[in-house]
């Protein structure tokens, strides 16, 4: 992890580190992945892009700004056109990529089903629903339990029947 600070705020550095690689390990191998953090001026915005976290740091380091830099990438992550209210769903993406309590939200197997997920399973799942999370698309469907493919079904193989060669 790269992280570009101005130089009198390199006393932030541990704290940055410590709040983003948790992170960056979570979003790693979706669109929103990143393996760099850079400051830059109020006016520009916050972004994720190509690899690059964007954000802001006040020039205090006030309590919680490592904790407000990590909010703010996440909060990079969503296409705003598309989430312009708060969304149940993304809110318990949004609790776990931030290190959160999850919220309480109506649908209740789907917070269930989310919170079984081990660590490794969530990082997976995410890869698959990132389009979703980010257009603020997720639904009950999202969180519902991978039907098993069944191994053993007989089902003809023509290709390794030598009684019966293909035609």
């Amino acid at each position: 992890m790269t992280i570009c600070v101005h130089p009198a705020l390199r006393d932030a550095l541990p704290g940055l580190t410590a709040a983003v690689v948790p992170l960056a390990a979570r979003l790693n191998g979706t669109p929103g992945e990143f393996t760099a953090v850079r400051q830059r001026p109020a006016w520009a915005p916050v972004s994720v892009v190509d690899g690059v976290a964007t954000v802001h740091l006040d020039e205090n380091l006030s309590p919680g700004y490592a904790a407000r830099v990590v909010r703010q990438i996440s909060g990079a992550l969503k296409d705003p056109g598309a989430c312009k209210s708060p969304d149940g769903y993304g809110a318990l993406i949004d609790a776990w990529l931030v290190g959160d309590d999850p919220p309480s939200v109506t649908d209740d197997r789907a917070a269930q089903r989310f919170a079984s997920l081990t660590e490794r399973r969530r990082r997976a799942w995410l890869r698959r629903h990132f389009t979703e999370y980010r257009t603020c698309a997720l639904g009950p469907e999202d969180f519902r339990a991978a039907k098993k493919h069944r191994a053993t079904e007989k089902a003809p193989h023509r290709a390794l029947d030598r009684a019966n060669p293909p035609r």
